[in-house]
């Protein structure tokens, strides 16, 4: 990150399923490092983060009902464990790993609230 960060990029993105959600933990690792080595600061990132699939995906557990989708349960979850990984008080940027049929109209005001 820092390397391209140095060469002018600064949006970085995760998603919550890939490795279980150990990916969002090693790049929040990789932020607060940034930060204290003064490479960065928090302000200068756009960090953005996907939800849907959960953080079960693609491993033997069985994801259960509220773990993965477009819930309004499953978002707000989704959400907080992103930032807790990432180690963050906020996302810049929250999208949807997949298509859902539910319009986006009904899905936004669950991300603003």
């Amino acid at each position: 990150m820092e390397h391209t960060f140095k060469r002018g990029v600064n949006f970085f993105d995760a998603v919550e399923a890939y490795a279980g959600g150990r990916s969002e933990e090693l790049m929040g690792k990789i932020i607060a490092t940034g930060i204290e080595r003064g490479v960065w600061g928090r302000e200068d990132l756009v960090v953005s983060t996907k939800i849907s699939f959960g953080t079960k995906h693609g491993t033997s557990k069985k994801p259960g009902p509220n773990e993965q989708g477009l819930s309004r349960k499953h978002i707000l979850e989704g959400i907080r464990a992103s930032l807790k990984c990432l180690g963050l008080e906020y996302d810049d940027a929250i999208s949807s790993s997949t298509w859902h049929i539910t319009p986006a109209v009904f899905l936004l005001p669950v991300i603003y609230r």
